[in-house]
């Protein structure tokens, strides 16, 4: 089942911001473009600069400070905060795309799946790619309902949420962060739900997406640089 009209107003946009200003605004000025009216949330994790202020006035966001809970000693906390600020919305919007900042907003959808949880699903690893992750508010609420984010091995034992041996091992090695990509996918895997592949969206690592592939949502933009992890 694919739905051919999609509104603005039932989609949600979520972005977790750290010290990457610039590249916020590029983002932001290329949804924008394409989604004038769509909610955007910005969660401003940790991050003191006063110019967030700006940038939600700009381009009429939601912006919301909080901890820095992308440390890995915080667990699932940090994807625990998305699913509530989601289901919070009165409207009920029906999608949210958790996207970067280097996510390049390259068009509308022409249309959207039935599935819960989509975007660039590798079946090998049963796992949504990050840069571009579709989901629903139906599996918002199950998952929060679930309350598998609160388990403290979480914050202990990465190895729990990483699906295969490397996995976000720089993350978790280097710098002491969880990857919220893996754990969306943890969690949706706790509530039975399976990832499905969007051909609108195409995401990939490290390896920027050419101007001729033709799709809504392409990642990574290698246009503003950036210099440090989330």
């Amino acid at each position: 089942m694919t739905f051919d009209k999609i509104r603005d107003k039932d989609l949600t946009f979520y972005l977790v911001v750290y010290k990457d200003y610039e590249r916020a605004r590029w983002c932001m000025t290329n949804l924008r473009r394409h989604y004038p009216t769509a909610r955007v949330v910005i969660d401003v994790d940790g991050d003191d600069d006063e110019r967030w202020a700006t940038l939600r006035d700009d381009f009429k966001l939601d912006l919301e400070y909080g901890e820095r809970l992308f440390l890995l000693e915080h667990g699932g906390a940090i994807v625990k905060r998305m699913l509530e600020r989601v289901t919070q919305d009165p409207t009920h919007r029906r999608w949210i795309f958790r996207i970067d900042t280097d996510t390049d907003i390259r068009r509308r959808f022409r249309s959207l799946p039935g599935w819960d949880y989509f975007g660039t699903y590798h079946p090998g690893r049963n796992f949504v790619q990050g840069g571009c992750i579709g989901l629903t508010r139906n599996v918002c609420d199950r998952i929060l309902q679930s309350g598998c984010l609160d388990r403290k091995e979480l914050a202990t034992n990465p190895d729990l949420w990483r699906s295969d041996v490397g996995a976000a091992e720089g993350r978790v090695g280097k710098y002491g962060l969880v990857s919220l990509d893996w754990l969306v996918n943890w969690s949706m895997n706790q509530v039975n739900v399976k990832g499905h592949d969007f051909n609108e969206v195409i995401s990939t690592w490290k390896d920027p997406v050419p101007e001729f592939r033709d799709c809504a949502v392409a990642h990574p933009c290698k246009k503003i640089k950036v210099h440090r992890p989330i």
